[in-house]
């Protein structure tokens, strides 16, 4: 890093070992990403419906009119280092609407905890169940 940041993260680092707890600017920066969409979260009209494919939590959302037989995975965006399902709610919802079409919005491994490629293998893993699940259960896609 520039001496400028690097004497930041110094700073840091010291303000930490002061409290005793490490510094986590990555999940600092998570929870900036998240907070800055708040007000945003309560504006989607969309049923939600949690589920687990393998150990990746993700959720459908079914808008009003959305064929649950014609299925979407929305990956949401952050570089494979930030975003969640909370951040992109708003906009999943609307893709639903836009679309007519149910939506699986993954809330895969985030890097650096988890390197490339492990949110792309979630995502992948995701994309092979929904071909044989939807928002009832078990049953096979009519379109993706």
């Amino acid at each position: 890093p520039s001496p400028e940041l690097a004497r930041v993260i110094d700073h840091l680092q010291g303000l930490a070992a002061e409290v005793g707890a490490a510094v986590d600017i990555e999940g600092a920066r998570r929870v900036q990403i998240d907070s800055a969409t708040a007000p945003a979260l309560r504006d989607f009209d969309a049923d939600v419906f949690p589920v687990r494919v393998a150990d990746v939590p993700c959720e459908w959302l079914l808008a009003s009119g959305a064929d649950p037989d014609r299925r979407l995975l929305y990956i949401h965006g952050g570089g494979w280092t930030s975003g969640s399902l909370d951040s992109h709610r708003p906009l999943s919802a609307r893709l639903s609407a836009a679309t007519g079409c149910a939506v699986l919005a993954a809330d895969y491994r985030l890097a650096p905890e988890h390197p490339y490629p492990a949110g792309l293998d979630d995502c992948l893993d995701c994309y092979g169940w929904l071909h044989e699940n939807g928002p009832a259960g078990a049953g096979p896609v009519r379109s993706i």
